[in-house]
């Protein structure tokens, strides 16, 4: 089989609906990737242990026929946005920025 980190979305979603691969299996695989590419400093919070329990309930659901569409495909995205779960390292003057923003924003509301 393909490795687990060049599958395309749709050939991991096929093998996901089929039960061929698990969720979990497909998360840990890039987790392992990102590890051993590190020194590239591409990912800076990989978030690791979330992203592990979200494969898990994935999974469940691939079992009981309730899988959305893109359910258990690892999803990678820029640190400038804040996100509830992990730690930011968006520049802080960026953060400075939005704070005062979104806090002009909502006094006008």
């Amino acid at each position: 089989m393909t490795q687990l980190t060049h599958l395309t979305i749709s050939k991991a979603k096929a093998l996901l609906t089929k039960g061929e691969i698990s969720s979990k299996d497909l998360v840990q695989a890039h987790l392992d990737a990102m590890e051993e590419k590190k020194g590239l400093n591409a990912f800076l919070t990989p978030c690791s242990d979330d992203a592990l329990k979200k494969a898990d309930l994935s999974d469940a659901k691939y079992k009981n026929n309730t899988a959305r569409a893109l359910e258990g495909i690892p999803l990678a995205y820029k640190d400038n946005f804040c996100t509830k779960m992990c730690a930011q390292h968006a520049d802080q003057k960026y953060l400075k920025i939005l704070y005062h923003l979104t806090k002009q924003r909502l006094q006008i509301i």
